[in-house]
C-alpha cells in the first residue's frame, strides 16, 4: 500500500525496515533531544563507548532517573509528532536519518 502510493508519487521505495530499526531511531532521536550518550546506552541496555572499557568495569550505575527522564522526553516528542497538524508534518522535527542508519 505504501509502496504503491510512493511509486504513484514518483518517490523511491523506502529502505528495508526491521524491529531493530526502532533502536536506531530512538538512539538518534534521544541524541538530537540532548540526552547524554551514556544515558542513551543505558536506556537501550547497550554496552560500548561510554559504558565499555574502564568505565564499564568501575561504574555500575543504572541511571534509572536519567533513563526515566530520557524516555519521558522521547514520549513527549512522539506525542508532538502524532498530534501536530498534517501541514506541519512535512517538516521533520529532528535531523533526517540516512537510510543506511535504519538497517543493521
Amino acid at each position: 500500500m505504501i509502496a504503491a502510493a510512493r511509486a504513484a508519487d514518483g518517490l523511491p521505495p523506502l529502505p528495508p525496515w526491521v524491529w531493530h530499526s526502532l533502536r536506531h531511531t530512538v538512539a538518534t532521536g534521544l541524541h538530537a533531544l540532548g540526552v547524554a550518550p551514556h544515558v542513551i546506552e543505558a536506556t537501550l541496555n547497550h554496552v560500548s563507548g561510554a559504558r565499555g572499557g574502564i568505565a564499564g568495569v568501575y561504574n555500575h550505575a543504572e541511571y534509572l532517573t536519567e533513563r526515566r527522564e530520557a524516555l519521558s522526553l522521547w514520549a513527549s516528542h512522539v506525542l508532538t509528532l502524532v498530534e501536530r497538524p498534517a501541514a506541519a508534518a512535512s517538516t521533520p522535527p529532528l535531523d533526517p536519518i540516512r537510510a543506511t542508519d535504519l538497517v543493521s
